[in-house]
């Protein structure tokens, strides 16, 4: 594009496009004053699609050098390892989900087991009373509770 804002070519190739002015497009604003830059269109007289463009003005040829390309074939690589780590992080969730609902089931096991083991230590078996374990265990708690409050 030339200063005045002639565009003097283009890819893909567009002749209905060529030697026209564009001095009211969000390029022509953009660069002015500033040599070189980047910036994002929300859409394009040309194809009407977003654009990520960077554009450098040669003092020699007196021309601004602007390079495009559409926003979201830009970003695709991106999207692509967006998804997916949504999807490894979503897998792993669920893995330490499960590794947790799992340990809470074992530790609920445990402890039934840890219950019926202190009952069967305590209470005879034939007479469902205390057994002398337990009384012993009884009368030196009472003994602790009695001397130290």
């Amino acid at each position: 594009m030339r200063e005045d804002g002639t565009l003097l070519s283009r890819t893909p190739f567009g002749k209905d496009l060529l030697g026209n002015k564009f001095t009211g497009g969000q390029a022509y604003k953009e660069r002015q004053g500033n040599p070189t830059g980047t910036y994002l269109t929300n859409s394009t007289t040309t194809d009407g699609i977003k654009h990520i463009v960077s554009y450098e003005y040669l003092d020699d040829l007196h021309l601004f050098i602007i390079v495009t390309r559409g926003y979201d074939e830009a970003l695709y690589a991106f999207y692509k390892i967006r998804t997916y780590a949504s999807i490894s992080v979503a897998i792993l969730t669920l893995f330490i989900l499960v590794a947790a609902l799992a340990t809470h089931r074992a530790q609920k096991a445990l402890l039934k087991v840890q219950q019926s083991y202190q009952h069967l230590a305590l209470v005879d078996e034939l007479t469902t009373v205390m057994n002398r374990r337990a009384f012993n265990g009884k009368a030196a708690w009472r003994k602790h509770r009695d001397t130290h409050y």
